[in-house]
């Protein structure tokens, strides 16, 4: 009897299939787990840090900073590792300004702006900027830096619909309230 052509013939084709069914699993986690705690408690800073520490448990990310944007100023809401405080400002500049600017779209931009990150070593640290957007108006951004931080395609993809799903919140946590 053949094998289905997508089954592992090899022992390293299934380790590599069984990393990827795992990322898929746990990817899929971080979806739900924002859909409950957004359907039980609504949308507050601590439902955005479970969110960020949960995705440094999937990528390699040493270091990550979330931050809300308004009037081209960044303001740091939630953080994992070595970063500057939560609250902290920072002006946008370069590559955080240019991954922002209106309209925005999903540019996922390796970047050497380390601004945000206090760790000692990060000058090897490998970072990533990926832009908050809720209509193609900036809201925030994500930053990730790690050492073994090399984000393909595919990985990509998820980040950016939860990028979208950050974006959407900060938006309408930034909003006036419209009743």
């Amino acid at each position: 009897m053949k094998a289905p052509e997508n089954t592992p013939t090899t022992a390293r084709e299934l380790r590599v299939a069984t990393s990827e069914a795992q990322f898929n699993s746990m990817l899929l986690n971080i979806f739900y787990r924002l859909g409950e705690l957004n359907f039980s408690a609504g949308w507050d800073d601590n439902t955005s840090q479970q969110l960020l520490v949960e995705l440094s448990h999937i990528y390699p990310i040493e270091h990550a900073m979330l931050a809300t944007e308004q009037a081209g100023t960044l303001t740091i809401a939630n953080t994992v590792g070595q970063t500057l405080p939560v609250g902290s400002r920072m002006s946008m500049i370069g590559q955080m300004a240019s991954i922002l600017k209106a309209p925005v779209t999903f540019n996922a931009l390796q970047s050497n702006d380390l601004r945000w990150c206090t760790a000692t070593n990060s000058g090897e640290l490998k970072a990533w900027l990926l832009p908050l957007s809720y209509a193609k108006k900036s809201c925030g951004l994500l930053a990730l830096a790690g050492k073994t931080l090399n984000l393909a395609e595919t990985e990509l993809s998820p980040l950016h619909a939860i990028c979208g799903l950050w974006g959407h919140a900060f938006y309408k946590a930034l909003s006036p309230a419209t009743q």
